[in-house]
């Protein structure tokens, strides 16, 4: 019961610091881009190139209409691009700040807060491409659009534990960063975001069994005007209450040993 507590109040003690991972996660984007022309608008030239990219020439392999392939590439590939980097991230999230972890004592949910807050900026940033595709392609979601902020709301929960769970790991085993780097690459392949899965029933059986897609299509279905799934909402939410448990259980036994891990 005592670990119990722990991992909450490590949790709820995290969160009240809210203005501390603000500014490390903004002062980290910034020092990515430092010194460059345009700072962090490179992240937005760089989806939009590779929307356009992807975009015609798979829209040209599956013989479907850019206008109708594109809104839906491009929203794949941007909450794709929030997930692997909160993974990712999450991977490095106690091994990157190691210093701060011995030297100040600081809950160690702050830097998965941390974690999340830059990831989701980035994705505010790839938001703009987002917004010039259906200017140009159309048509515009109306207040459908509006049911995607739950839905993004309900990966971050998901992703916030699962990137603590990634954090507590590889900081014991530093071998496990590589491999979830190698899976995420293959869980692309195996996402519906450059396919749509209702073009065969294989690929709709494969995306059914795929968490990545459920997470998806939780903030892509609103913004392309179309209804969310059932499974898809009863699977975020399942996964969010039985991982965050799961993770709360083994953060409070185990998070007062990664100062001695790292």
């Amino acid at each position: 019961m005592t670990s119990w507590r722990g991992a909450v109040d490590d949790v709820v003690s995290g969160l009240a610091r809210w203005p501390q991972w603000l500014t490390l996660g903004n002062h980290e984007l910034l020092q990515r881009y430092r010194r460059s022309v345009l700072g962090p608008l490179w992240i937005t030239l760089s989806m939009g190139a590779t929307v356009v990219g992807l975009g015609a020439l798979y829209a040209e392999i599956f013989q479907l209409p850019l206008g109708r392939y594109l809104p839906y590439l491009t929203l794949g590939l941007i909450v794709w691009s929030f997930i692997v980097g909160c993974l990712l991230d999450g991977c490095q999230a106690f091994i990157a700040n190691e210093p701060n972890i011995k030297q100040i004592y600081t809950p160690l949910s702050v830097f998965i807060y941390r974690v999340l807050w830059r990831n989701l900026m980035t994705l505010l940033h790839n938001a703009l491409v987002y917004v010039i595709v259906v200017a140009i392609c159309g048509p515009a979601p109306g207040w459908a659009a509006l049911a995607a902020i739950p839905g993004l709301i309900l990966l971050a929960c998901n992703l916030c534990w699962i990137a603590s769970l990634l954090a507590l790991v590889c900081s014991r085993f530093r071998d496990i960063p590589p491999i979830v780097a190698s899976l995420t690459s293959l869980a692309f392949l195996a996402t519906p975001i450059l396919w749509r899965p209702e073009s065969r029933r294989v690929l709709r059986e494969i995306a059914a069994l795929n968490p990545f897609f459920h997470g998806i299509e939780l903030v892509r279905a609103p913004l392309l005007g179309e209804p969310v799934a059932w499974e898809a909402f009863a699977a975020a939410v399942l996964t969010a209450l039985l991982g965050g448990l799961t993770a709360l259980l083994l953060y409070g036994r185990y998070r007062r040993r990664v100062s001695y891990w790292l």
